[in-house]
């Protein structure tokens, strides 16, 4: 193994920020028994540095010091002498793939952060890229891309350009001769980026409009200091190991590109589509006196069309046929009426493979005798089914496809799960109908003993800011899939493309809260709502999880069915040609898929039902069964029961079964019906400013309220409810608000100000005219304001 390192460069803004990139690959860390709670990681680049040994880093701490061609057991000695805190001799490979840029505030002492700087250099690091040459994204000009993902369209090259080299080097010189925003918003394709811009002194990053790469900011102080006092902010692929348990972590909403001014720290949003603007997402006021503040939001109309669907229906009205006797004929009905329909879905889909099988260069003529070894998360239900089919059609003789299948069994669940069977039966079909293409079966299983010390240890850590027990469950289920999948397909000859079937049940229809939005809250027009609903937040509900659990630095992985001209053209498309749920399950879900799996000879898999991968692999087996989906992990002071409660209580008042408190719904709680305050409540609780309260967010907002609830937690409740801006003080207008909530009209404006006024004066301390929320402890300490925020679960 070896380590490349760039020459490193240095950029100081006048003002706040320092920022220092380089590029690393094949990082190997050195593993501490208390790594997470020491919240610090040993990062040692292996291989022939000896030359960069200083490389302008400002003394690494001897970390690249002589470490040209060493063994494990010299590591280990040089560790051991370096009398290294907790250090317990073990080493492994770090294989995420990561994109990670931190900003700090040039004027404090940050000592020892990811890579044990004595200087206090912002850092943006890399490792592989995904490319499958060692590329430099950075000019003598000082301007840095780091990128995560693949381009499959929308800039203009030279159609003779066809390797992955010359389309990011193409890339980069597009951005800096016309701008990030310019070429961004044109990309097709999955990504993730950071973008320095030396001459602007301009930081930008964004991920696409489906959010297929992951990119989480991160808030954390100082973890080497003894108070809070020294902020600074991540931006990466997942959530640093040397963070905190306190530190704040958010996933980047998808299709938003922020650019931050380092010399004021304002910032600017550019939002590729209308559907996907998120108001309520703010940056954190992590360096400097002053917050960062949105100067400009601008919107494009560009990408509009991946969220729009047709509303158009048709008149001609299908007969119900009784299940199961008709399925075939409902599918054979379909095929003889839309021929063409199905013609154009197959050759558009098959098209979205193709373009991710080869990228910008899709399009131009490829050797007939090329054989790819490629895997697939191989479950035998129709998403999958449709990919593996469109490879058979698509690949030459020879290739291999590498299909993985996962289970996971316990002492008290040996059955087979439904997956393994499906899979199966999906796999025998896929053999008799393209028997040139070498399917390779593989069978992962997974003991609960391997299951619970994964979990642990590497899974719940990839998943933050996503926290739930049903992401949890899929976590586990795509880690040990994509895990095994990627050692399986070495050892057969390596398969760098990892295809899963993602975005599917969006697009046709296949959860069950689709059925039941049909039958209990408006037929087609409630379904197609909730199909743009769900679409628009795919990146944020599971894309983004999905790719910080699957992500290997040798491996892409490519989900067809969101490719950007395909979910145009399906968009296009009258709902119920893709989705009719008069039909019973197993044939009115994913309808166009099925019929075009109909047509291709994948009888009976193509009526199965849809298995989440969490039921069909059997992993919620080896969960706790008083846990709900919907519950959080970590993320509440409630234990089990309580939550279990809560959850009773919020299925009485989501009155609507809608799986969200409306305002009046939420009035309905005993605790908030006299409180003149229960909007600004509200308002706190939907952290997502979508005006409801999901389930999540209630257990989150009650449990600030807990009687095991610490006291800062709740004083920042209650400070929260006057700082309406959430800018992290209390202005005097905001204060004026909040009072007046209060008083009604107890009390005329003018009295009501003087209070305001006479308070701010007192209680300002440091003279900035505002209220911090140190001050604001200070004016209430002698209240025990605290002890009276109490809900009862």
């Amino acid at each position: 193994m070896s380590a490349t390192i760039d020459k490193s460069r240095h950029y100081k803004s006048d003002k706040y920020v320092k920022c220092c990139f380089f590029f690393v690959q094949d990082i190997v860390t050195y593993g501490y028994a208390d790594i997470y709670k020491q919240s610090c990681e040993f990062l040692v680049m292996s291989g022939n540095v000896a030359d960069y040994s200083m490389c302008s880093l400002s003394n690494v701490d001897g970390i690249c010091v002589g470490i040209a061609n060493s063994t494990q057991f010299e590591w280990k000695s040089w560790l051991e002498g370096r009398s290294c805190p907790n250090f317990n001799g073990t080493v492994r490979h770090v294989s995420e793939c990561q994109v990670h840029c931190a900003l700090l505030e040039k004027s404090k002492s940050f000592v020892k952060s990811l890579f044990f700087f004595n200087d206090n250099f912002p850092t943006v690091i890399t490792d592989s890229l995904k490319l499958n040459s060692d590329l430099r994204m950075c000019d003598s000009f000082g301007n840095v891309l780091l990128f995560k993902g693949f381009i499959t369209g929308g800039m203009s090259l030279d159609l003779s350009v066809t390797s992955s080299e010359a389309v990011f080097s193409d890339l980069f010189t597009q951005i800096v001769e016309n701008g990030f925003i310019e070429v961004v918003q044109q990309l097709e394709g999955p990504w993730a980026m950071i973008y320095y811009d030396a001459r602007c002194k301009t930081l930008s990053f964004g991920r696409d409009c489906f959010g297929r790469r992951s990119l989480v900011i991160t808030e954390e102080s100082d973890p080497h200091q003894l108070n809070e006092t020294h902020p600074y902010l991540t931006i990466c692929t997942r959530k640093p190991l040397c963070t905190s348990e306190k530190a704040k972590c958010f996933s980047l909403p998808p299709g938003n590109v922020f650019t931050v001014k380092l010399e004021d720290l304002s910032y600017e949003i550019f939002c590729l589509a209308p559907a996907l603007v998120d108001l309520n997402f703010r940056l954190f006021n992590h360096v400097g006196e002053a917050p960062l503040k949105a100067t400009e939001i601008r919107i494009t109309m560009k990408r509009e069309p991946l969220f729009t669907l047709n509303s158009a229906t048709s008149t001609h009205e299908m007969p119900v046929m009784n299940f199961p006797t008709d399925q075939e004929l409902v599918l054979q009905q379909f095929t003889l009426e839309h021929e063409d329909i199905l013609h154009q879905f197959w050759q558009h889909f098959k098209t979205a493979v193709q373009r991710n099988l080869h990228g910008f260069a899709w399009n131009q003529p490829t050797p007939t005798d090329r054989q790819y070894s490629l895997s697939v998360l191989f479950s035998g239900g129709v998403d999958s089914l449709l990919v593996c089919a469109a490879l058979g059609q698509l690949l030459a003789q020879g290739s291999e496809v590498h299909l993985f299948n996962v289970s996971f069994s316990n002492a008290d669940c040996r059955t087979v799960s439904a997956d393994r069977i499906a899979g199966q039966q999906g796999y025998e079909l896929l053999r008799q109908q393209y028997p040139t293409i070498k399917w390779n079966w593989t069978e992962i299983d997974v003991t609960s003993d391997q299951w619970a010390s994964i979990r642990q240890t590497i899974v719940q850590q990839l998943l933050h800011p996503s926290d739930t027990v049903m992401d949890d469950s899929i976590g586990c289920a795509l880690w040990f899939a994509g895990h095994c999948s990627a050692s399986s397909a070495a050892a057969a000859g390596g398969a760098e493309k990892l295809f899963i079937g993602s975005g599917a049940d969006e697009l046709f229809g296949g959860y069950m809260n689709h059925r039941t939005t049909f039958t209990r809250h408006g037929g087609q027009q409630a379904l197609q709502r909730t199909l743009e609903d769900e679409l628009r937040m795919i990146g944020q509900r599971s894309l983004g999880r999905d790719d910080r659990v699957l992500d290997r630095p040798w491996r892409t992985t490519h989900a067809p069915f969101l490719d950007e001209p395909f979910v145009v053209w399906v968009n296009q498309l009258p709902l119920q040609w893709k989705v009719d749920l008069r039909y019973p399950r197993g044939l009115g879900e994913k309808l166009i898929i099925r019929a075009a799996l109909w047509k291709l000879g994948f009888n009976p898999s193509c009526f199965l039902c849809k298995r989440a991968i969490q039921f069909g692999s059997n992993v919620v087996k080896l969960q706790d069964k008083k846990l709900l989906g919907h519950m959080t992990l970590q993320s509440t002071q409630l234990d089990t029961e309580e939550i279990r409660r809560l959850a009773r209580r919020f299925k009485k008042l989501d009155l609507d079964g809608s799986g969200a408190l409306s305002v009046e719904e939420f009035m309905s709680l005993p605790e908030l019906q006299q409180n003149p305050l229960v909007q600004r409540v509200i308002d706190i609780f939907d952290t997502d400013g979508n005006g409801e309260v999901d389930f999540k967010e209630f257990i989150q907002g009650i449990s600030q309220f807990s009687v095991k609830g610490a006291k800062q937690t709740k004083l920042k409740f209650a400070f929260k409810i006057y700082d309406m801006d959430r800018d992290g003080f209390i202005s005097n207008g905001e204060l004026f608000e909040v009072l007046k909530m209060m008083v009604g009209n107890n009390l005329k404006n003018t009295q009501l100000q003087q209070i305001v006024d006479k308070t701010i004066l007192f209680h300002d301390k440091d003279g900035d005219g505002k209220i911090s929320f140190e001050e604001f402890c200070d004016v209430v300490s002698g209240m025990d304001i605290h002890e009276k925020m109490v809900v009862n679960p």
